[in-house]
C-alpha cells in the first residue's frame, strides 16, 4: 500500500462553491474525519478554520452543501469546528464514484485556491482515484510514498541513500546551530564526495518539506 497526497485546483462548479466560502476564510484543514457515507453523500469532519483579519466564525459563509454543526474551540481567528457536508443531488452520482477501497487520511484541506487530499491504498485504487480527480480539478502537485504506518513515515519520502545521508547529517550535527560538521566532513563520514552529499541533502530536503508542507 502507498500513501498519495494530491494538490489540485478545482473546476466549476466546485470552484465556485468553495470560492464563496473563502471570501472571509484563509484556510481550513481536516483534524479528524468523523463519518463518510458515499452512498448518501454525507461527510462529517472536525476542521480547523482560520478566518481572515477582521472576521470571526460568525462571518463564515458556507456553501449550501455544508453546514456548521458546532464550534468546539476558538483561539483568536482560528476555530475548531464540526462541519457536515451533504452532496447536492446533482453531484451525488459523482460523489458515490469516490467510494473506493481507500483510507482517507490527512493532510486534507483547502488554502490559496488549492485543495489537498490524502489517501492510502493499493496502486490500482490510487489510479482510479486519479481518474476521478481529473474530473473535478487540475492536479498541481502529487506526492506518493510507502504507507509504513509508523513514526518513520516522513522519511519514507526519501530514497534509501537520501535517508542514510540525512540521518547521518542529523546525528553528526550538520543541522545544529552552529554546525558541528560541514558538508565536506559529512562526505568523509559517509564515504562519498562532497558534491554527492550536497546533492542528496538538497533533494532530500526538498522532498521532506514538500511532504511536510503539503496543503499549506
Amino acid at each position: 500500500m502507498r500513501k498519495m497526497i494530491l494538490e489540485l485546483s478545482l473546476k466549476p462548479p466546485l470552484s465556485d462553491m468553495v470560492g464563496e466560502a473563502f471570501q472571509n476564510m484563509e484556510y481550513y484543514r481536516l483534524v479528524e474525519l468523523v463519518r463518510i457515507d458515499f452512498q448518501h453523500g454525507v461527510k462529517v469532519g472536525v476542521l480547523e478554520v482560520r478566518m481572515r483579519e477582521g472576521y470571526t466564525i460568525e462571518d463564515l459563509t458556507l456553501p449550501p452543501p455544508a453546514r456548521m454543526v458546532s464550534v468546539v474551540q476558538s483561539r483568536g481567528r482560528t476555530y475548531t469546528c464540526v462541519v457536515q457536508v451533504q452532496a447536492p443531488r446533482e453531484m451525488l452520482g459523482l460523489f458515490r464514484e469516490f467510494d473506493l477501497d481507500l483510507i482517507w487520511d490527512t493532510p486534507l484541506g483547502f488554502a490559496d485556491d488549492t485543495l489537498t487530499m490524502s489517501v492510502v491504498g493499493e496502486d490500482a485504487e490510487l489510479r482510479r482515484l486519479m481518474g476521478l480527480v481529473e474530473r473535478i480539478g487540475t492536479v498541481k502537485e502529487i506526492h506518493v510514498q510507502p504507507a509504513s504506518f509508523n513514526g518513520d513515515d516522513m522519511l519514507a519520502n526519501l530514497t534509501e541513500r537520501q535517508r542514510e545521508i540525512v540521518i547521518a547529517a542529523k546525528r553528526h550535527g550538520y543541522y545544529d546551530y552552529p554546525r558541528r560538521i560541514n558538508s565536506a566532513e559529512l562526505a568523509e563520514r559517509v564515504g562519498v564526495s562532497k558534491a554527492t552529499v550536497v546533492e542528496h541533502l538538497r533533494k532530500a530536503e526538498g522532498r521532506l518539506f514538500g511532504a511536510l508542507l503539503a496543503g499549506y
